[in-house]
């Protein structure tokens, strides 16, 4: 478990600033033999309070799923699926 205080939470935030967000980061990278390679994570946030272009609290999510083979040093092939839910 790995706490963020706010002063670090400018590469999570999805706004410019970290201000008015709250919300969850689950990420893994499990290496499934020498050539595959499997990276994932799940991103889940909320603005609880108003804003000027929002009347209501905004809830909103992302994941992210990466398939990475390499055959050799020199050649990599990846399949990745991203998927972003912002209301």
């Amino acid at each position: 478990l790995v706490i963020i205080s706010e002063s670090q939470a400018n590469v999570f935030a999805e706004s410019s600033r970290p201000a008015n967000e709250s919300g969850i980061y689950i990420g893994v990278e499990a290496t499934l033999s020498k050539k595959l390679r499997l990276t994932a994570y799940y991103d889940q946030y909320k603005f609880p309070w108003l804003s000027f272009l929002n009347d209501a609290p905004t809830p909103g999510s992302e994941y992210l799923g990466q398939l990475t083979l390499k055959p050799s040093r020199s050649t990599e092939f990846y399949v990745r699926y991203r998927h972003k839910l912002k209301a």
